[in-house]
């Protein structure tokens, strides 16, 4: 946790040093949020910072609830979707939001994405599973 506070104190400083010097601006983009409570915390503590930055969250991880929850009520954030047809984690896997009978293509044995893009290929993924899963 404090190196994540001394990350965002640090791109805090030079961020005004950035605006300050040459009268460009820095975009702060928070990624996978949803993915992890200790991810979701440091956008928490982002967000408390007032700082405008963009975020995107992953939809199909287990802690996308608590994600939003952080970020609605934050006009300072612009919030996306994440879309994910992969998992790449070894021990930290995750399925489709539309369900594993729903996109079968898209799923391993276990019902979790493959790992990688190329796995995904490798098993012939149906488009129209692919269009169902995005939207």
């Amino acid at each position: 946790m404090i190196r994540m506070k001394t990350f965002i104190l640090a791109v805090l400083f030079f961020t005004g040093v950035l605006a300050a010097q040459s009268g460009k601006n820095l975009i702060i983009r928070c990624d996978d949020i949803g993915m992890s409570h200790a991810v979701n915390l440091a956008a928490q503590e982002m967000t408390a910072t007032g700082i405008p930055f963009s975020a995107s969250v992953m939809f199909v991880c287990p802690w996308y609830l608590e994600a939003v929850e952080i970020l609605k009520n934050q006009p300072h954030v612009t919030a996306g979707i994440h879309l994910t047809l992969n998992a790449e984690w070894k021990n930290y896997r995750w399925g489709p939001v539309a369900g594993k009978d729903a996109v079968p293509s898209l799923v391993d044995e276990n019902g979790f994405f493959f790992p990688s893009r190329g796995t995904l290929f490798a098993n012939n993924p149906n488009t129209a599973e692919i269009e169902k899963e995005l939207r």
